[in-house]
């Protein structure tokens, strides 16, 4: 557990500091040196965040020197040393990755080399190295790593209601490749679907802090979780948080009748709430203002087919019904 804690570590830290454009291979059995081999249309420059994509072979077949600034390579396919005395020269702070499936190979002559510093981690005379593996500086060659460890390690989510929406914070102290946090939303707490997006820091050693806001619950109770996407495309959840709004079941009801909004109320006394038709999708169709009083209220309605009716106060009560306009 040490081991593996250390390597996290390392790899946080090493990555945070590798700030550059990602550069990624197109072209199977490419040239490194060739600038149709890579999506950006040119050869890979200090600072990259180099991807050699699942399927895809890149060849080395000329000294490439990239030593002046640092270099993260996620290997996801394979790069293959071809000619005598073909090598890469990475800057002292560079980072190798090798996912499973990736893997780097030689031709069986130590002339061919990969070197992160003036420590070689790869010669071409070696066996070939498979992911997962990493390597750097002071790594020695590669080493494996477990790649059931998160992109993200989340210290808080929460989900609270005000003034008739939800807002949704959460707080991350580590990013690794993190792409994107996708927010679901549940009304019975099991079937899930997408609310919106925030864009993650992608890496970060230090404490990020972010928030969505659901303006249309369309429920008293609602179930919200965090899908955490990396920039691999893997995902990762969060726990589930359930707000329930003060649901006056017993005394409101709302129907739909003649192509009317009817509200039956058996409360006392009178409040100002708001009254909202809501798609299915979420989309707001229209919102009135109304005095609720005890009684029945009929409001013509602007919307034909299934919609979710919503009354709130914007503060504790929060009624919803689905109808047939």
């Amino acid at each position: 557990m040490k081991t593996l804690i250390t390597l996290i570590a390392v790899f946080v830290f090493t990555t945070n500091s590798i700030a550059g454009e990602k550069i990624t291979s197109i072209n199977n059995n490419g040239n490194w040196s060739s600038n149709n081999t890579w999506d950006k249309n040119r050869n890979p420059q200090p600072g990259d965040t180099v991807v050699i994509a699942s399927g895809i072979t890149v060849i080395v077949d000329e000294n490439i020197d990239l030593s002046n600034g640092a270099i993260l390579m996620l290997v996801y396919g394979k790069l293959k040393f071809k000619s005598s005395g073909s090598k890469l020269f990475f800057h002292v702070n560079s980072f190798v990755r090798i996912f499973t499936g990736g893997s780097i190979s030689g031709t069986g002559t130590p002339s061919q080399s990969l070197a992160i510093g003036n420590s070689v981690v790869f010669q071409g005379n070696m066996a070939d190295v498979t992911g997962p593996a990493y390597a750097n500086f002071g790594s020695n060659g590669f080493l494996p790593f477990s790649e059931t460890v998160l992109p993200v390690k989340f210290i808080g989510f929460s989900a609270a209601q005000q003034s008739g929406t939800v807002v949704i914070n959460w707080s991350t102290s580590e990013e690794i490749n993190a792409s994107e946090y996708i927010v679901e939303r549940s009304a019975n707490g099991s079937s899930f679907s997408s609310i919106g997006s925030v864009k993650a820091a992608g890496n970060s050693s230090t404490i990020k802090n972010y928030a969505f806001t659901d303006r249309n619950p369309g429920a008293a109770v609602v179930s919200y979780r965090i899908r955490q996407v990396d920039q691999d495309g893997k995902t990762a959840y969060t726990s589930i948080k359930t707000v329930q709004f003060k649901s006056e079941l017993a005394s409101i009801n709302i129907i739909a009748k003649d192509g009317k909004i009817v509200v039956m109320s058996g409360r006392t006394g009178s409040e100002t709430v708001t009254l909202r038709i809501v798609s299915l999708n979420g989309q707001v169709i229209s919102e009135t203002k109304m005095n609720l009083v005890n009684g029945t209220m009929a409001f013509s309605a602007n919307a034909k087919g299934n919609h979710i009716i919503q009354l709130t106060n914007g503060r504790d009560l929060m009624v919803a019904r689905q109808v047939i306009l």
